[in-house]
């Protein structure tokens, strides 16, 4: 039998060095089975095919590349855990495999990508870059570039049908810092079923155990995120059009790329204060941003001896509609049903920047709930691209847009599904305080506010934001630089601020609902969890005496 080495995806990057600032346009896949698919693309492994080896389904439908295989095995190479030392840094790739460990199973949905762009992040988000490699070691390709040879598919009436692709694919060759993209598309989904008629299950080994699939650190350009490549024997034997079957693979990820690769995590807390004279039994969250448990939350404990602090909390998936979703739910207070005299406090680390509350509900014993005006603030910014297209990537090669900036950057302040009233606006500078999810409450405020470190916005006037809208507060660029749907509605403030872009930052706001207050904490731009290799690393991943810049982690 032959054995063919085929290479995957090269992420290349151009760094921008401007503020690192965000912004948050969110796109939500979902579940049931699709009206339309909008293509994939597959490899070929017929060197006389031509169109770069990308697989004709029509005229050789059996030219592609898969496991033959139902336990695909994959392991931290030694290479890896010395560059990418933190164990988040693992656990977000084992997420990644997991969201293709539901591909066979899983519902489609009405939308078709979760796909996230907003503005520029220092960090290139590991989960999504994973997900993107892992989707090539499966024997997927790109979509933009199959659809260049009319090698990307889609289901029709009457069998496949070239198509290009709508965008937001995992599998697109392009990915942009501060971006996210951790589940398979439509597309993504098509492509599986067509290679796979059952499911996969993918399972981490350790030690001295053999894996079929490698993860491993590299050094590379500035411009690469990671690259994988697979190996494989053909089905038939002398027969490449008869496809392959991959017998392993590996995943590499770029320890140098320029911003690193990682992840940035936010944190937001909430104290709930009843006005209606109604005790609290449990409150219900759902966030959307993200699908993975949180990091961490905080369950009305105070500084441990809380009375009311919750006993029981649970975090689940928000279901086939909502696949980047999460459920959160405090439960059984300690001391029997909160009175509506006291203050709850409850709150959330996630392992993205721009997650926000979608629905917040209060139970009470008599059995009703209250929607609660629970906010949610994180980093905004507005992108802006060169208009010249990339060019094609080499075979495999996932780059980022050249040319990419913020015209303008800030932060969202995002209401839940119910209207709210907000007041009170306030900041303050915390780089060098080292606060974490437990430190965003009242008492940090008053501390900040006696220690004159606090800032009171005078120009935020209180405001109704209507359920499920947003206001953004600019603190970089003029009225000139900000998307024209935002001039037209107007909700807008210019504070002129570009130095919070570059500090940690804590920031508060009030808000009512349903005869209800609640202080709303947020803590903005935290330190990117990210490869962050010793000069000794280095050496031995093959080039020495490389200084590297050291990052604070928390």
């Amino acid at each position: 039998m032959s054995t063919n080495r085929y290479s995957r995806s090269v992420a290349r990057v151009r760094p921008v060095f401007k503020m690192p600032t965000i912004a948050a346009v969110v796109l939500f896949c979902a579940v049931g089975a699709p009206s339309v698919a909008w293509g994939f693309g597959l490899w070929s492994t017929d060197t006389t095919s031509g169109a770069d080896r990308f697989t004709d389904i029509l005229n050789r439908p059996d030219d592609t590349a898969t496991w033959n295989k139902t336990t695909i095995t994959y392991k931290f190479d030694g290479t890896f855990n010395l560059a990418f030392e933190h164990p988040d840094l693992q656990q977000q790739i084992r997420w990644a495999f997991s969201s293709w460990d539901r591909a066979f199973g899983r519902s489609y949905g009405q939308t078709y990508s979760y796909n996230r762009t907003p503005g520029w992040q220092p960090v290139g988000d590991i989960r999504s870059i994973a997900v993107h490699e892992i989707g090539h070691v499966l024997g997927l390709r790109h979509p933009e570039a199959a659809a260049s040879r009319d090698r990307n598919w889609r289901p029709g009436e009457d069998g496949y049908v070239a198509s290009p692709p709508i965008g937001g694919e995992v599998m697109q060759h392009i990915f942009l810092p501060g971006s996210t993209n951790h589940e398979p598309s439509h597309d993504e989904l098509d492509g599986f079923h067509y290679l796979y008629s059952q499911d996969l299950n993918f399972q981490e080994v350790t030690g001295f155990d053999t894996a079929d699939i490698l993860i491993k650190g590299y050094l590379a350009g500035a411009q690469e995120w990671a690259w994988g490549e697979w190996w494989g024997e053909n089905r038939v034997a002398n027969d490449n059009s008869q496809g392959q079957h991959i017998t392993s693979a590996e995943i590499k990820f770029n320890v140098q790329s320029t911003p690193f690769i990682g992840y940035t995590a936010m944190a937001l807390n909430w104290d709930y204060k009843n006005n209606a004279g109604k005790p609290t039994r449990s409150i219900r969250l759902d966030t959307t941003g993200t699908n993975v448990a949180p990091l961490s939350h905080h369950s009305n404990q105070g500084s441990g001896n809380n009375p009311h602090r919750f006993l029981h909390y649970s975090s689940s998936g928000g279901g086939p509609d909502f696949k980047d979703d999460v459920i959160l739910e405090w439960s059984d207070p300690m001391s029997g049903d909160i009175p509506d005299t006291e203050r709850i406090h409850v709150g959330l680390k996630e392992d993205v920047h721009d997650w926000y509350v979608r629905s917040a509900e209060i139970g009470h014993p008599d059995g009703t709930s209250t929607m609660a005006a629970m906010m949610s603030m994180h980093v905004w910014g507005e992108r802006i691209t060169s208009e010249t297209p990339p060019p094609d990537p080499p075979e495999g090669g996932l780059r980022q847009q050249e040319d990419t900036s913020n015209s303008a950057s800030g932060f969202r302040i995002v209401a839940p599904n119910v209207t709210s009233m907000v007041s009170q606006l306030s900041f303050a500078i915390v780089t060098d305080l080292n606060l974490d999810l437990d430190d965003l409450n009242r008492e940090t405020m008053e501390m900040l506010d006696a220690l004159g470190r606090l800032e009171h916005v005078t120009a935020f006037d209180p405001m109704q934001i209507e359920a499920n809208e947003d206001f953004v507060v600019v603190l970089e660029g003029t009225q000139g630089d900000l998307p024209p749907e935002l001039i037209q509605q107007g909700n807008y403030l210019i504070l002129n601020r570009p130095d919070l872009l570059i500090e940690e930052v804590f920031v508060y706001v009030q808000s009512e609902a349903n005869q209800a207050t609640i202080g709303n904490y947020a803590l903005l731009n935290e330190s990117p969890i990210t490869a962050i290799p010793e000069p000794a690393t280095l050496a031995l991943l093959g080039i020495g005496g490389l200084a590297m810049l050291r990052r604070r982690r928390k």
